[in-house]
């Protein structure tokens, strides 16, 4: 009993040092500003390296005159529908209120209304400032807002819509349905970063594919990338070329496609742990086994891991160059398909001798083919899977 105890002991043990460095050798950019530190903490987890580059910057009005000249025309008329947009715009809304004595008054005149969210974040605000929400878009679309009040109709009604940082488009959509009366209520704005430069590394880093994966965590977010990339086209080839780009929901991940990028992965819920875990599983998937007799050691982006945790860094074109002999094995490959264009032979010799040696006992499966050069002879396995970390 004693040995089976110790041996669940050591298997447990090393589940925790797999799952601690499920996501080792990866590197992950960041374009979110706002909560951006909890998805570098569950990456980083897991053993992922971050780049955090801010595509964005979210700033309530410096000047609420036009915030509160909207809310007292809010509160000028009964209101029939309310549509709740962002969870900060609920809250920053309510703030200016109180500031000036209104948060009780608009609070009453809302709560009269049919209130309705565009999703959870919109919803709990809502609730946490007092208010009942009547209905909340399962898909977290403005289209399922406007899909309802088009099919219930607005003509003759007062409809409050809470703007979501841009211009007011869902304002406008709305006034499209039918004479209504309108009142749009700007909150707070979208801007670029009052320091791009971390943006613009991350953004060339993602068109050089140095990195492994992109989150984004809104639309303008996606936007602003675009903007700013000096190689737009660039960045678009990167993530349909294996940059995985990963959107927090269906939202954000109808923009990447808008920009042209057909691969995007989003988790089933549009919450940021969620999305962590869909990421961390789609590159974990990455992973594999190289084998040679007996030696084997798991293989991940840039790092080699032995059975104990210990890890061995490949640079950006070890990595390639391993991932090209993998992909071709056991074919040879020409010393010159090894290198960059315009190297000669002795380069790919060189490089082949580092990579040998970053590999330790598995290089004797990388093979020299005389005066035609190189073959993989290792044989190349998925590993089992880690158990789940659980919840973030």
């Amino acid at each position: 009993m004693d040995g089976l105890a110790s041996e669940q002991r050591a298997s447990a043990s090393d589940d925790v040092v797999a799952r601690s460095r499920s996501l080792a050798g990866f590197t992950v950019g960041i374009t979110g500003h706002r909560r951006w530190e909890e998805q570098a903490e569950m990456l980083t987890r897991r053993g992922a390296r971050v780049v955090h580059g801010a595509t964005m910057a979210t700033q309530v009005l410096g000047d609420l005159d036009a915030t509160i000249a909207a809310t007292r025309a809010v509160m000028s008329a009964p209101v029939d529908t309310v549509l709740f947009t962002t969870g900060i715009g609920v809250r920053s809304w309510f703030a200016a209120a109180q500031s000036v004595g209104m948060d009780d008054e608009l609070r009453g005149t809302l709560a009269r209304g049919r209130v309705m969210a565009r999703g959870p974040k919109a919803l709990n605000a809502a609730r946490s400032v007092g208010l009942d929400v009547d209905w909340t878009a399962a898909g977290e679309t403005n289209d399922e807002l406007l899909a309802l009040l088009r099919d219930q109709g607005v003509a003759g009604t007062r409809v409050v819509v809470q703007r979501d940082g841009g211009a007011p488009l869902l304002a406008g959509a709305v006034r499209a349905l039918g004479p209504a009366e309108i009142v749009d209520i700007p909150v707070y704005e979208w801007h670029v970063p009052d320091d791009p430069s971390p943006a613009l590394r991350l953004l060339e880093m993602t068109a050089a594919r140095q990195v492994d994966a992109v989150t984004f965590t809104s639309s303008y977010a996606v936007h602003n990338a675009f903007e700013l990339s000096s190689d737009p086209d660039g960045l678009a080839d990167a993530f349909a070329g294996g940059v995985v780009a990963t959107a927090v929901g269906p939202v954000t991940a109808h923009t990447l496609r808008s920009r042209g990028v057909a691969r995007v992965l989003e988790p089933t819920s549009a919450r940021l742990g969620p999305m962590i875990h869909a990421l961390a599983a789609e590159l974990e998937g990455r992973a594999r086994v190289l084998r040679l007799d007996a030696v084997r050691r798991r293989w991940q982006g840039g790092v080699l891991l032995d059975d104990d945790g210990a890890a061995t860094e490949l640079t950006r074109g070890e990595a390639r160059l391993l991932s090209t002999l993998v992909a071709r094995a056991p074919t040879v490959v020409p010393k010159v398909a090894l290198v960059e264009h315009g190297s000669d032979e002795h380069a790919a010799e060189a490089a082949i001798a580092r990579l040998r040696a970053k590999l330790g006992p598995l290089g004797a499966g990388i093979r020299t083919v005389r005066r035609r050069g190189y073959a993989c002879a290792l044989a190349v396995e998925r590993p089992a899977p880690t158990t789940s970390s659980g919840a973030d």
